[in-house]
């Protein structure tokens, strides 16, 4: 069963509120009678486009805002959110899960920031949230009195888009992309077998340094890709190949989905229109993430490849940049 992350629908809200009943109270909430509302008052002050909600199996499990602060363009790059889990839910990990396809919304947004508020007395919130890469900004010291004491309010930040810029590589980066690539190529992801290291020189003088990106995270190359045109008229100007690769110890922390939210980005702000990439139906992996971000199977080159005893298709996928 697939857990997915979506905006509410008027269906909905029925489920949505029984969630807020059991969920909001003194121990988690300075106003926990928003967890009274109506229908009527939940859909008057909610856009669908500020809740979300997590379905398993076609049930809701829980509700995510997703709000927009109200403060105009200067605040338009950040998004203030709050997460409630059905009871019979958590302690499952649901929390976590629906923390990760947040980020991966937002990061599809382009949002910059997502903030939220949580009670100092709310220890295993901090805790969840810490664990999903927010970090404490700041509190609000004794700002509720709660249940006889004083209570912080603490103000929790995270970055989608902090983290990770996509440049064109430079000289000084050549020598980390080729042990990168040493590392991350074999026959299970390429049909040009055991990877043959060039030299500095060598690859210098097959990337142009605007045809080769580089995803960095402060001083550290996290992943790369080739940004290349598979046409040599102007008929193709508006396409671009790509052809990613992440670091291995920076796999599985979300850079893939980054670097191609990024591209998608680059791509814009330069006028491509295109951008294609092929991968092998052995890599399922890979083509998964593809498709989360947004690639669609154009066709496929069936048995092209003959690799470890078995006959592989050259899957082909592509992105409309349009569509950004």
């Amino acid at each position: 069963m697939t857990l997915i992350l979506r905006p509410y629908t008027q269906e909905d809200v029925p489920a949505i509120l029984a969630i807020e009943k059991e969920a909001w109270n003194w121990s988690n909430s300075p106003v926990p009678q928003v967890s009274q509302r109506t229908a009527d008052e939940f859909l008057a002050r909610n856009p669908f486009s500020e809740n979300l909600v997590g379905e398993l199996a076609g049930e809701i499990i829980g509700v995510v805002g997703y709000h927009q602060l109200g403060l105009g363009a200067v605040c338009q790059h950040v998004r203030e959110i709050d997460l409630a889990i059905a009871a019979k839910f958590r302690r499952q990990g649901y929390g976590l899960k629906l923390l990760k396809l947040l980020q991966e919304h937002a990061l599809h947004d382009g949002i910059e920031k997502l903030m939220l508020r949580v009670l100092s007395t709310n220890t295993k919130a901090m805790a969840l949230y810490q664990k999903a890469g927010f970090e404490i900004e700041g509190r609000l010291k004794n700002h509720f009195f709660i249940q006889n004491q004083f209570v912080d309010d603490v103000y929790m930040g995270y970055f989608p888009l902090k983290q990770l810029v996509l440049r064109p590589y430079e000289i000084s980066d050549v020598p980390a992309i080729l042990a990168m690539e040493e590392l991350s190529w074999d026959e299970t992801n390429t049909p040009a077998g055991k990877y043959q290291k060039p030299t500095v020189e060598e690859f210098i003088a097959s990337n142009p340094f605007e045809k080769y990106l580089v995803g960095v995270i402060g001083e550290k190359i996290v992943g790369a890709m080739q940004y290349t045109s598979n046409h040599s008229s102007a008929a193709g100007q508006f396409v671009r190949a790509l052809d990613l690769v992440i670091h291995p110890e920076m796999r599985r922390q979300g850079y893939g989905l980054q670097m191609l939210e990024a591209v998608k980005r680059y791509a814009k702000e330069t006028g491509v229109k295109k951008l294609t990439l092929r991968v092998l139906a052995t890599n399922p992996k890979a083509i998964a993430l593809y498709q989360k971000a947004g690639f669609h199977e154009e066709g496929r080159l069936v048995q092209e490849f003959y690799l470890n005893n078995q006959f592989v298709d050259d899957i082909l996928m592509a992105y409309f940049v349009e569509s950004l």
